[in-house]
């Protein structure tokens, strides 16, 4: 039997019971055609026309919208490939469209995550990652944010 969209949505949003959390990464984990349903549910494929291209011009950085700074814990999640493993990260700078994140392991450009901040959840596509000293920084184009 197959994990509902709906129980896919919830635990996206970390709005399952613990128990059903355990299931539903445990389904995951051996059921691929519930993996790949997971990564297009609405965060993601509706919500990819949020998305924006961010050019490089002369080598100079030219956003469409301006970072914060910050240091940030946050909670990551790789939704596509699946795993259910968790990973601490430090969001370093925000933006309406993206954010730059440290991380304990590498984050292969094209890997869609989700992040957990205080009060909000991320969706979005690692675009880019380079190792600096003992950990790797990783741009993230952000699909959708919502409050939990």
């Amino acid at each position: 039997m197959h994990v509902h969209d709906q129980h896919l949505e919830m635990y996206l949003l970390d709005r399952l019971e613990g128990n059903e959390t355990s299931q539903v990464e445990s389904h995951l984990d051996r059921c691929a055609e519930c993996a790949t349903r997971l990564s297009s549910v609405a965060f993601f494929d509706q919500l990819v026309e949020l998305s924006r291209r961010q050019a490089v011009v002369n080598g100079t950085e030219k956003r469409r919208e301006p970072r914060v700074s910050t240091e940030d814990p946050g909670i990551l999640q790789r939704i596509n490939p699946f795993s259910p493993e968790r990973s601490s990260v430090l969001i370093l700078d925000v933006s309406k469209n993206g954010m730059k994140v440290g991380a304990p392991v590498v984050l292969f450009p094209g890997t869609m995550v989700k992040v957990r901040m205080k009060t909000m959840v991320a969706f979005g596509d690692v675009r880019h990652c380079r190792e600096i000293g003992d950990f790797y920084q990783a741009g993230i184009r952000l699909y959708d944010t919502l409050l939990i």
